[in-house]
């Protein structure tokens, strides 16, 4: 049995939508903008923090809170450059957990996963040279902060 889409009731508040394109998404039809200059995005050089459209609602609220982002990923950077030698993520967590203790107004708190995050968004940075070995065995990749 195929499944009926239900048109939704967009007030038609803008005149530059065209109500001809529509698309259907799980089970709703919708009126499809223009073109992308008609939705409000952030500007594409702010970083912004991100919540998948299925995660709880507590992500959502935590990713909608977060304000020091850049402030976050300069923390990574400075770990990463601090330790002098290259350094993988498990080393990278236990060294800013550290230097966190030492210094919590440079480096803020945060979890692993979102040290990890940091130094995803800050990769452009950093150089891959090379390899170490995890806890568990398996093969990770080891970085350095790009020469100036």
């Amino acid at each position: 049995m195929k499944p009926q889409h239900q048109q939704l009731e967009i007030p038609p508040d803008d005149e530059r939508a065209e109500p001809d394109r529509t698309v259907a998404v799980r089970g709703y039809t919708r009126r499809w903008p223009r073109d992308v200059a008609d939705v409000d995005a952030p500007a594409l050089n702010e970083p912004v923090a991100h919540a998948r459209r299925t995660d709880p609602t507590t992500s959502h609220e935590a990713a909608a809170s977060v304000t020091n982002l850049r402030h976050s990923q300069r923390a990574v950077l400075d770990a990463i450059e601090m330790f002098a030698d290259p350094i993988g993520d498990e080393e990278l967590v236990t060294w800013y957990g550290r230097l966190h203790r030492e210094r919590p107004e440079q480096f803020p708190r945060q979890g692993a996963a979102g040290i990890r995050s940091r130094r995803a968004e800050i990769a452009h940075l950093l150089t891959h040279v090379g390899y170490t070995t995890t806890i568990t065995g398996r093969r990770a990749r080891v970085w350095q902060v790009n020469p100036k």
